[in-house]
């Protein structure tokens, strides 16, 4: 199974850590209803040399120096995740800040115009996402920027950033909405977050446990078929009675088979996401009675991986589907319950009339791969999901 890395769920707790590894060097200022002040001290702050004895960027504690290979720097920086109201425009800007200068000149392995891409300010909100029912921020902390206007490369010692979150009642909870989750999930949000106080009340409210709108309480009787790649499955009554199932006990005229809809449920759960379970149409060998062992029950199954149309026909025709979780898509045999939509069948389409006439035999005709492969991975470069086929140098 592949697993592509959600940067403000992982990536951030990882360069973040637990909260109480970053006291010493930050702290919250100030807190309102609208905003967030924090405060960063830095310490152990080391300049790094080459092996020329040129500089070669910063070491800080409590920060991960990573080095950029197209600047010969070491470049540190840390996140840090912060709670935001749902649908605020959360903006953020660096105050009362103390720096020293480093001259260009004075690099092992000058940058030249690349050192722009260190940034103007030590602080950026870099990117936003759920964490369960939390809407968080992530806040990108680096002491080293360059200044565009001077030339010169700045090392932050001392700042502050003032978090706006904008108008007070942008993304509060409905008065009486469930917005807590079990106690392990709670320390885990406390340990992470800047301002877990601060955000409780920006949670959006959690969905009602299923009941009589879940499928799986509908029937007592499901089966979960893996799908591997697209095509057309057969499951027989003899593979049900594989399983320990008496083929003869299914009223064939109750079967059903449903799946998700195929394609992953999008990152940012603001997202309007589709229904979770959804019929797929089937062809039965029979159509009344029971099942017997030799009787099929005939489906379209489409895999983890394939072009986006076939799940949702309002994507265009060269846009493909990779599935960043899983490798296979599953589908779900059930019958009998008090399921209340029809079964679903597969339409009988007679060809037109053809007597006396030529067959026609197409000398060509359509069609479209997809060829990429995953084979290297650089998660610093912001381009798609990182992945590539070979080296592009």
């Amino acid at each position: 199974m592949r697993s592509k890395t959600v940067a403000v769920l992982v990536a951030v707790l990882a360069l973040s850590g637990c909260l109480s590894t970053a006291l010493g060097s930050m702290r919250v200022a100030s807190q309102s209803a609208r905003s967030l002040e924090l405060r960063f001290e830095l310490a152990g702050i080391r300049d790094m040399k080459d092996a020329n004895g040129g500089w070669a960027g910063l070491e800080v504690k409590d920060f991960i120096s990573t080095f950029d290979s197209s600047l010969g720097l070491y470049v540190p920086g840390r996140s840090y995740i912060v709670a935001i109201p749902i649908g605020a425009n959360v903006t953020c800007q660096v105050v009362d800040a103390s720096y020293y200068e480093v001259e260009p000149s004075a690099i092992g392995r000058p940058g030249g115009g690349k050192l722009a891409v260190l940034g103007k300010q030590p602080a950026t909100i870099a990117a936003k996402g759920y964490m369960g029912n939390q809407l968080v921020a992530s806040l990108r902390v680096s002491p080293l920027v360059y200044d565009n206007v001077r030339g010169k490369l700045r090392v932050y010692t001392r700042f502050g950033v003032a978090i706006d979150f904008g108008s007070p009642a942008v993304g509060e909870s409905p008065a009486g909405a469930r917005t807590s989750v079990d106690a392990s999930y709670e320390e885990t949000l406390a340990r992470a977050l800047v301002n877990y106080e601060q955000g409780k009340r920006w949670r959006r409210g959690l969905a009602a446990s299923l009941t009589s709108g879940d499928y799986f309480s509908e029937s007592n009787n499901w089966v979960k078929i893996r799908v591997d790649t697209t095509g057309v499955y057969c499951v027989t009554g003899r593979d049900l009675e594989g399983l320990g199932i008496t083929a003869g006990s299914i009223p064939v005229g109750t079967l059903r088979l449903y799946s998700g809809p195929g394609l992953p449920l999008h990152e940012n759960l603001m997202e309007a996401n589709p229904s979770w379970m959804r019929q797929v149409p089937v062809r039965l060998s029979r159509t009344s009675g029971t099942l017997a062992s030799g009787d099929s029950i005939i489906f379209y199954g489409l895999g983890a991986h394939d072009w986006k149309n076939l799940y949702d026909k309002s994507f265009a025709s060269n846009q493909y589907n990779k599935n960043f979780y899983s490798d296979f898509n599953c589908y779900w045999l059930t019958w009998g319950g008090t399921l209340q939509e029809s079964p679903a069948r597969m339409a009988k389409v007679d060809p037109p009339p053809c007597a006396g006439c030529t067959p026609y035999v197409p000398a060509s005709f359509a069609e479209r791969f997809h060829v990429e492969q995953d084979n290297l991975h650089d998660d610093q470069v912001a381009a798609e999901d990182g992945w590539y086929w070979r080296p592009l140098f």
